[in-house]
């Protein structure tokens, strides 16, 4: 119901204004912004400058992040886009990036036509949360989320076909 979620949207909008200062506090004190965006301006952008096309391989970035910086974020990016930048560079990161929005965008016929229309919007309202959860994590490198987002998408169009197998989505 679109009446439900706009109306729990707005309470949730005003109880963040209204314990706004709670709220920054909480995430200044738990949160590594100010050091993620050391780590993506100081490893992450000259690195993937450094290495544009091929990048500098897989698995490779805790490897060569403490030559750009001693301050920086070692285990990975903390951002899903820039890890995987730095180490497939924009050929790999574009086949990647096309192999989820190819699927995306056959969800997205999907539901417009109709086609097992909740279902199809669940699947991807779960893809992109986990795609705006990478902008701040490499989320992906996790098995288990990264095993239900390629589940996800790989289900999703697999339903779509099954219901509509003689036309396309």
């Amino acid at each position: 119901n679109w009446k439900l979620g706009l109306i729990l949207a707005l309470i949730e909008g005003v109880i963040f204004l209204t314990f706004r200062d709670f709220f920054f506090v909480l995430f200044k004190e738990f949160g590594t912004l100010e050091q993620r965006v050391h780590t993506w301006v100081n490893v992450c952008i000259p690195l993937i400058r450094e290495y544009p096309l091929l990048g500098t391989g897989l698995a490779t970035y805790s490897k060569v992040a403490s030559s750009y910086s001693q301050d920086a974020l070692k285990s990975h990016a903390h951002s899903l886009y820039f890890n995987y930048l730095g180490e497939i560079g924009l050929v790999g990161g574009g086949l990647l990036l096309l192999s989820i929005i190819l699927p995306l965008i056959y969800l997205v016929k999907a539901t417009k036509k109709a086609i097992v229309n909740d279902i199809a919007l669940g699947f991807i309202l779960s893809i992109v949360g986990i795609l705006i959860f990478g902008t701040v994590e490499t989320v992906l490198n996790n098995f288990r989320v990264g095993l239900l987002f390629w589940s996800l998408l790989g289900i999703g169009v697999g339903i779509c076909l099954k219901e509509n197998e003689n036309t396309s989505c």
